[in-house]
């Protein structure tokens, strides 16, 4: 396993278990105050963080003799990611050529099957089970490399989940955090009714709002707003593009929404009018999406979100933007309790950035992957450089280079781990042979298809939470467009420089919100 290496000290991961460690650095609380503690001190015991202490403060009398690691960084919580299409993010990303008006419209044109649909559908359905433990592997990994430590889930068909290294807000794993369920599609009666009585009983549920400009997104969310309680205090709404001016005021008793920038536009070259929510002090909070239409991870979506906000005249400070992937939706679901923030009693999520002093909230908006030190989860270093800040045992942490810059990352699950022990490694590995035979897995399955009209029946399978129809159905369709070959995508946006050059070529993209992704 990986710990932090502590100053003057060659204890090993396995005799600091569960055991106080003090870290140093200038840390950004995320609390109601806002303090930031130049050179301080953070007391973590085990996954808890038990005190905070000033530079010029002493030392709890219990940590006086803790080993103490120098970060010689910025420290701040985890950050949350509350909308991202996670199974999807092996997926290259696609090539926008027109400008959509809503959802329904780019997952019926016939460039969205070898784009979007081929490449999931064909290796999440894949007779070789492996496929779906690689995707879960990357997407967590992925998220990993931008400071991401509670994310959305991927659930199976069966309504079970994977327990991996990163939260997962539908499948929380600890009784003291409430459970979200959320929705992609408009909503139907069945899921109507699933939302208004999950949200009756005070649970979190999400809901992808007025993904869409002119008629259709007014429409959706008058639909919406005229079923008693639809809006109400636990619905979390993404996207809110197409929310008319007067349908604002309406969405003051919902907890907050999650604004997607890269996504809007790069689909319908328009997005929410954040000015509108926050001058009715409705909490924002930013999601990335998926790789299809969207940022790497959150570090990415910052900057896309720091642009649009000047642009508008700079609703959103930079104080309010790591707020946004912090504090804020870790309250939109309830879990501020345990996490969002570094206070004493709540657990060690830690993304700690290299450099000190300055203006801490740009430098966490203005960070790229190679700016993260390490990022800790429930007191666990998962991610961290391998330059002697931390130290690893080589059975159980696995080398890893972003932007020519060496980590180690720590997989390992206690008990037994969902994804079978598969390392990142060999995770690419499997994904990038998938992504380019891409053609002849299509030409298998429609052959079994035929012959023995095989059902989606693979239990390993995760959800498609884009599909409307069975993958069967999908695959014999006589309309698509042939599946592709594809290229795996680096995972990082610095390893990456065909992403910055398509985002900057995009028809979409206003010329403003292309600074996010100049080198």
């Amino acid at each position: 396993m990986i710990q932090f290496t502590a100053v003057g000290s060659s204890k090993t991961m396995a005799q600091l278990v569960d055991k106080r460690v003090v870290v140093v650095g200038d840390i950004v609380t995320m609390n109601k105050n806002r303090d930031v503690l130049v050179g301080g001190r953070l007391c973590l015991e085990g996954r808890h963080i038990v005190e905070l202490v000033r530079a010029d403060e002493t030392l709890p009398t219990a940590f006086a003799n803790a080993p103490v690691v120098e970060t010689g960084g910025t420290i701040y919580p985890g950050l949350f990611d509350l909308h991202n299409h996670l199974p999807y993010n092996m997926i290259p990303l696609w090539e926008v050529d027109r400008r959509f008006d809503n959802r329904r419209e780019w997952q019926t044109v016939k460039e969205y099957y070898p784009a979007v649909t081929a490449p999931f559908t064909l290796l999440n359905q894949n007779r070789d089970k492996s496929y779906p433990r690689a995707i879960v592997r990357h997407a967590e990994c992925r998220g990993l490399f931008g400071g991401v430590t509670t994310g959305h889930g991927m659930p199976l068909k069966s309504g079970a989940m994977y327990s991996g290294l990163m939260r997962n807000i539908e499948q929380p794993l600890a009784p003291e955090l409430p459970t979200v369920k959320s929705n992609t599609p408009d909503f139907n009666p069945e899921k109507l009714a699933e939302m208004l009585e999950w949200t009756k009983q005070g649970q979190p549920y999400i809901y992808h709002l007025s993904e869409g400009v002119g008629a259709y997104g007014e429409r959706v969310f008058r639909d919406l707003q005229q079923v008693p309680g639809g809006l109400n205090p636990h619905l979390i709404c993404i996207h809110c593009v197409g929310i008319p001016t007067d349908g604002w005021e309406a969405l003051r008793v919902v907890p907050g929404i999650v604004w997607s920038p890269t996504s809007n536009l790069l689909l319908y070259g328009e997005t929410c009018k954040i000015e509108e929510a926050k001058s009715r002090g409705i909490p924002i909070a930013i999601g990335a999406d998926w790789a299809p239409s969207g940022c790497k991870n959150l570090l990415g979506e910052l900057k896309v979100a720091r642009e649009v906000s000047r642009y508008k005249g700079g609703v959103l400070t930079d104080a309010e933007l790591v707020a946004a992937v912090t504090i804020v939706p870790a309250a939109m679901v309830g879990w501020d309790k345990f996490l969002g923030s570094l206070e004493p009693g709540k657990w060690a999520d830690l993304l700690v950035l290299a450099g000190t002093g300055g203006d801490h909230y740009a430098r966490l908006v203005e960070a790229k992957e190679t700016s993260v030190r390490a990022v800790v989860i429930d007191g666990r270093v998962r991610l961290g450089e391998d330059n002697g800040l931390v130290i690893a045992d080589p059975l159980s942490s696995e080398p890893v280079s972003i932007g020519g810059k060496a980590y180690v990352l720590d997989l390992v699950e206690e008990g037994d781990d969902g994804l079978g022990g598969v390392t990142l490694a060999q995770a690419l590995e499997k994904l990038r042979y998938g992504l380019e035979h891409l053609p002849g897995f299509e030409d298998g399955q429609k052959t079994l298809l035929l012959a023995n009209g095989v059902t989606d029946d693979n239990e390993l399978s995760l959800e498609d939470e884009m599909a409307q129809e069975s993958m069967s159905s999908i695959l014999l369709r006589g309309d698509n467009l042939p599946a592709q070959s594809m290229r795996l995508a680096p995972m990082a946006a610095v390893d990456d420089p065909d992403f910055l050059s398509a985002m900057r070529a995009s028809v979409n993209m206003p010329d403003y919100a292309k600074k996010a992704f100049m080198d």
